[in-house]
């Protein structure tokens, strides 16, 4: 997949995103951590947000665990995949505003929700404004 030093190859750029286990970035490492995260504090989640959260997780694994066969790459080529994910998402972003109760918990996962949007935000526009030149960032700490 990868060509040189983090170069990935174009065709296999879906593939990278959502279900390389070694890219941290990936939406299926996103997916584990918040499953693991949300199995450690269980107890603060009502089931059917717990419910969706499992499923997306467990349906992303078994696409990423089939990927080298021909009904996988069809569906990441189509973009069908992308699109199930995304309404799955707001599947549990739905579940958590209507059955979650607006105390503490919820005010926190909030501030989750804010904190990784922005951090996301900073990832991408130093990707796309200070690209790395032969290994070294343009941007100074």
């Amino acid at each position: 997949m990868k060509l040189g030093r983090d170069a990935v190859v174009p065709k296999d750029v879906p593939y990278y995103f959502l279900l390389d286990r070694k890219n941290g970035g990936s939406i299926l490492s996103y997916l584990l951590s918040c499953r693991q995260n949300a199995e450690n504090i269980r107890e603060h989640f009502p089931p059917e947000v717990w419910s969706v959260l499992n499923h997306l997780y467990l349906e992303v694994a078994l696409h990423a665990d089939q990927s080298s066969t021909e009904r996988v790459r069809m569906v990441m080529e189509d973009r069908s995949l992308h699109q199930d994910i995304l309404t799955q998402l707001d599947e549990l972003t739905g579940a958590l505003e209507k059955h979650m109760l607006h105390n503490d918990a919820w005010h926190f996962w909030q501030l989750g929700v804010y904190a990784e949007r922005s951090l996301m935000t900073i990832q991408t526009l130093k990707q796309v404004l200070a690209p790395e030149v032969d290994g070294v960032s343009r941007i100074t700490p």
